[in-house]
């Protein structure tokens, strides 16, 4: 039997203004790191990456957010953050 095993990332947004996005969720959070994925990486690395993407914890207070993903993903995962500008 295989184990899968994951990496957690925590990330924290911040906003240019100093002022948040109003009405994000994590299934918006989400849709905005796939786009970024595929954008980044293309279809290959979007589809290694959307098996085990998932958006664990979103606090809109604090705009902290969990996100796990497998380990060989983990680096595209990454840069996809990174170059992520808008929601």
């Amino acid at each position: 039997m295989v184990r899968l095993k994951h990496r957690y990332l925590v990330v924290q947004l911040s906003w240019p203004d100093g002022r948040a996005a109003e009405g994000l969720t994590e299934q918006i959070l989400l849709q905005a790191v796939r786009d970024s994925l595929a954008t980044c990486h293309g279809d290959i690395g979007l589809g290694s990456a959307l098996l085990s993407l998932q958006v664990k914890y979103y606090c809109s207070y604090t705009h902290v957010l969990l996100l796990r993903c497998d380990r060989d993903s983990c680096v595209q995962v990454q840069h996809a953050l990174a170059l992520l500008t808008t929601l």
